[in-house]
């Protein structure tokens, strides 16, 4: 009879359901990770822009010769 669940059916599918959330869980750990190190480099250049900023301003407020 078609559409009948087995109990071989639902074995299948419970280990096919494991190794996909392990899966996921591996991506979702290696995602993680690379916004993490973007997170630094962001950081990086975040404090480069403040520098800029110093730069600009105290180059407006020194005298000229």
């Amino acid at each position: 009879m078609a559409g009948q669940i087995t109990s071989a059916s639902v074995n299948a599918v419970s280990t096919e359901l494991y190794a996909h959330q392990k899966e996921c869980a591996a991506r979702y750990k290696a995602i993680e990770e690379k916004l993490d190190s973007g997170n630094v480099k962001s950081v990086r250049l975040e404090n480069m822009i403040w520098g800029l900023y110093v730069i600009l301003i105290a180059s407006t407020l020194l005298p000229i010769g």
